[in-house]
Order: C-alpha cells, then structure tokens, then sequence
C-alpha cells in the first residue's frame, strides 16, 4: 500500500486480502474524517496493470455506484471503493431460518443492486459479484457488494446470472407455502437461463404479482391439498425428465 501511503489522503486499518502484486485493505480518508469506510484494491503487478487499468478507467466513465476514483504512483495503482457495513451473506442466511416476506425484500435489494455489473466488463464482475462480497444490512433492508477486487478471480458464461441463483437459494426455505414461481425462477437463473442481470431482474418484477397469489392460496390450502398437488408435482417431474 505505498502508493496510498505517499498520497497522504488514506489511512489503512485493515488489510483485507494480499498475495504476490495485489493487496486489499479498508482505509479511511484522513482528509475529511467523516467517518466513511474505504476498500482500497492496489495493483503492483505490471501484469495486472496492464490488464486492468483500463477497465477501470472505463468503470470511472460509467459512474459504477461507490467507486471514489484511481489513485496512480510508481510501479501501481489503487482503486478506492465505498464499504458497506453488514454481516457477511452466507452468515446471514445460515444463521436464520428466514421470514419469507423480509427475505422477498431482501432478494429483490440483491436483484437491483447487481443491475450496475451489467455496465463492466466481465473480468471485474467476476472479481466483484461474488457471495464473499455480499454484506446484508437488515436495518436497511438491504444487500451490498463489497468491491474486494482479487484479480484473479475468475468466472464461466453467464456466471452473473448464475451467481445470483445460487444466493436466491441460500435466501428461501421451499416449504409447502413456496411459490412456483419464484422455485422456476430460481432454476433458471442457476441453469444459466438470463443472459443478464437486467433481464433477470426484469423476469423477477414480472413474476411477483402471480407468486404473491400462489402464495396466499397455498397458506390456505388444507394438508390433504397440499399432498395432492405434491404428488402431482412429482408425476411431472418424472414425465419431464423420461422425455428429456
């Protein structure tokens, strides 16, 4: 962190993560002493320089949301974003069984702030849209990425989608009261059926009139109902995959 170190405008408390040409670190700007958060990615590796500068540069021109700038020096540069406060994704979700209604708010937040990694380039949403990187604020109602940017992160086709599936499922218990709907949203995202996190969101908005319906009728329904339409379910299931 010497490049952050000579600028004088950033103190680090934390270091996040390091290995040979990359190092992540929580800093805060002593400058202004307002209390906000930094995560500083700093890239000393002429590799990763070369390979990532520019994308930044390109990040900066689209206003990604929490990006504060690129800090440049001899031999690496740094680039500075926003953090965000929150217990860590996969702990949050362990940890609790789950309100359906509040995890519905909290899976559309999820949605809606993984519409921006549309905007870059692969390479830096791989490194970026990970569950690591995920915080939940449930005072806020809300749920970050936390921008810890290891280069060599890497990801397969359609991995934004498909990433966001595999977070939908730690969100839910499928009880008997699930909706369908939302259940088949979620496998397509895990099967890679979006090719963008704008066309799965909008899929998501479109479904939730009808899910809220199902979901009403099935806390309504008696067991034996219940059972029936399981049963059906699962006649299908074996007809769909004798016919695949």
């Amino acid at each position: 962190m010497q490049g952050l170190i000579d600028c004088g405008k950033y103190k680090v408390t934390e270091v996040l993560s390091s290995h040979s040409g990359f190092e992540a670190a929580l800093c805060s700007d002593v400058t202004v002493n307002d209390g906000t958060v930094y995560i500083v990615n700093e890239y000393s590796s002429m590799v990763y320089i070369r390979e990532l500068l520019q994308l930044f540069c390109a990040m900066e021109k689209q206003r990604f949301r929490g990006f504060r700038g690129l800090i440049t020096s001899s031999g690496s540069f740094s680039a500075v974003f926003v953090y965000r406060s929150g217990v860590p994704f996969a702990e949050y979700f362990a940890e609790r069984s789950g309100d359906y209604d509040t995890n519905l708010g909290l899976a559309d937040s999820l949605l809606r702030g993984a519409l921006e990694f549309d905007l870059i380039d692969d390479r830096t949403a791989a490194c970026g849209l990970t569950c690591e990187n995920a915080v939940v604020n449930a005072a806020e109602g809300q749920v970050y990425f936390n921008m810890l940017l290891d280069p060599d992160r890497t990801a397969g086709a359609n991995f934004r989608t498909k990433r966001l599936g595999g977070m939908l499922r730690m969100m839910f218990r499928t009880d008997r009261y699930f909706p369908d709907e939302i259940a088949e949203y979620i496998e397509k995202m895990c099967s890679g059926g979006f090719r963008s996190c704008t066309a799965a969101y909008a899929a998501w908005r479109e479904i939730q009139p009808s899910a809220q319906k199902t979901r009403e009728a099935y806390l309504k329904e008696s067991l034996m109902k219940y059972l029936g339409r399981r049963l059906r379910g699962s006649i299908k299931k074996r007809r769909r995959r004798r016919g695949a």
